[in-house]
């Protein structure tokens, strides 16, 4: 049996052409457009109803703190209709709600010691410091002071130096220690009567564990400790250490 053939193309057949493919095409190219018409409507209204859903089951989580069962959650939340458009096509997807829809929580609020949020407090300053370089430095008469961070250590193991007497270690602290610590420390070694220093203990057995030490206030203290070695006759006091410390 022959095809009919279409009277209303108006196309131009070849001779021998029972059916126009022109017409074909346009006829499934409308189909595909009422096709795709259709599931546009239906994700649309499937969209609308899972979005209702959704506010519902959140009212009334959120109300009466209800929470569907696991089941219930996927099978509602799986979900969300997005329609995206191809070139060529409209194309239905189907994503999760969790993907589209970030979850919030609540800040964690931590108890947080008032120590933390406190500012650090800065260190005191000692109100009297070396004067002299870090390392070595030599001093007139041949004198060495050794400064390693803040203590001094004094050395004067010369012939006309080191000593037992303790009338003349007093002497010695009273001409260096402005030269280590400036002129502040001369005022006050002013205010100290002569021949105290040596009173202060034994030189050779007391002072180097005990040390001299002179207030600065506030209580801060300028500590003095002399260093012995021995000699011919003794114990001869060859450096003084100092300190200033609270």
């Amino acid at each position: 049996m022959s095809p009919t053939l279409d009277v209303s193309c108006t196309h131009e057949r070849r001779p021998g052409t029972a059916a126009c493919l022109y017409c074909r095409r346009e006829a499934r190219l409308a189909t595909r457009a009422r096709h795709h018409r259709f599931f546009a409507r239906a994700g649309s209204i499937v969209l609308g109803l899972a979005v209702v859903a959704m506010a519902g089951v959140s009212g009334m989580r959120a109300f009466t703190g209800w929470r569907p069962p696991a089941w219930i959650r996927n099978t509602a939340s799986a979900v969300m209709i997005v329609q995206s458009r191809g070139p060529s096509a409209s194309h239905l997807t189907l994503v999760s709600s969790d993907a589209r829809t970030p979850v919030t929580h609540a800040p964690v609020v931590a108890s947080v010691s008032p120590s933390i949020l406190a500012p650090a407090a800065r260190a005191p300053v000692p109100p009297l410091q070396p004067i002299v370089s870090q390392g070595t430095t030599v001093l007139p008469d041949s004198l060495v002071a050794v400064r390693r961070g803040d203590s001094v250590t004094l050395h004067f193991d010369t012939p006309g130096a080191r000593t037992r007497r303790p009338e003349k270690f007093e002497q010695i602290v009273r001409s260096t220690l402005p030269v280590i610590y400036g002129p502040s420390v001369g005022s006050l070694l002013a205010r100290i009567p002569i021949g105290r220093l040596a009173q202060a203990g034994d030189l050779l057995t007391e002072l180097p564990t005990r040390g001299v030490r002179l207030s600065l206030g506030a209580g801060w203290i300028l500590g003095v400790w002399p260093e012995t070695r021995s000699g011919h006759d003794g114990p001869l006091v060859v450096n003084y250490r100092t300190l200033v410390m609270r």
